[in-house]
């Protein structure tokens, strides 16, 4: 009982310290408004401007993916042949660094993609169209190479694991794949998803807040709170769905 009243207490006195620092915040922004604009307007405008070298970055993560693939294909030729476990366990550690900088690469390019489409809309003139046009090449490029570098190591894993079974381009894959894994592969990925889950909620929790405090001082609109919590929502309904579902099984 002691320790549920303390827990309380500092819920209690984290909501204070929140509230009172978002009132702090709100007047500090509200007395210095055309301050807080011109440093939004500044932010914004270096977001759309880095947008290309995002896609470069995620050029050259998709360049080291590849790298760590090739090494991670010559391992797996070497523990085939000689079946040493020391060489299976490089040979997955490598794999999956390769698999890790590929999915870094994709997510930076979308996001990239994203600031130089609002860019294009909100800054940019028809002459930086062929700076555009450029960008979607890259962009698409990386996609495909992507996909090709995933599908690949895939099918290394698979030779290091014959029980593994699914494919890449299959949108049952990620089903198939854990279908075949076994107690303590699901136990890891059940663990690796919780943490995934709490760490997602509390990212949007803090990117919703900060997509409303933006909406004060720049015409966002509501699409982004709106987006936000669409994403929320479709987490935690999956999380609530797949939970119930599987203890009635």
């Amino acid at each position: 009982m002691k320790k549920d009243t303390k827990i309380l207490v500092r819920f209690i006195v984290l909501m204070a310290l929140a509230m009172t620092a978002g009132g702090i915040m709100g007047y500090a922004g509200a007395a210095n408004r055309r301050t807080v604009s011109d440093v939004l307007a500044i932010v914004m405008d270096t977001l759309i401007t880095i947008a290309p070298a995002g896609i470069a970055v995620s050029g050259l993560l998709t360049v080291l993916s590849f790298a760590d693939y090739t090494k991670g294909k010559a391992l797996t030729e070497k523990a085939l042949s000689i079946g040493e476990d020391a060489d299976y366990d490089a040979a997955e550690k490598i794999l999956e660094k390769s698999l890790e900088k590929g999915n870094y690469s994709l997510i930076l390019s979308y996001t990239a993609l994203g600031m130089l489409v609002s860019g294009f809309a909100g800054k940019y003139t028809a002459t930086d169209m062929p700076m555009v046009l450029v960008a979607l090449a890259v962009f698409f490029m990386l996609m495909l190479v992507n996909t090709f570098i995933q599908s690949a190591l895939v099918k290394q894993v698979k030779r290091l694991n014959p029980e593994k079974q699914g494919n890449v381009l299959d949108p049952k894959f990620h089903q198939d794949w854990l279908d075949s894994c076994d107690e303590a592969q699901r136990a890891l990925i059940g663990k690796a998803a919780h943490a995934a889950y709490r760490a997602t909620q509390k990212a949007i929790i803090a990117a919703m807040l900060v997509a409303m405090a933006v909406s004060f001082e720049y015409p966002v609109g509501p699409l982004p709170v709106v987006l936000v919590g669409a994403i929320w929502l479709a987490q935690t309904a999956t999380y609530v769905k797949t939970s119930r579902d599987e203890s009635f099984r």
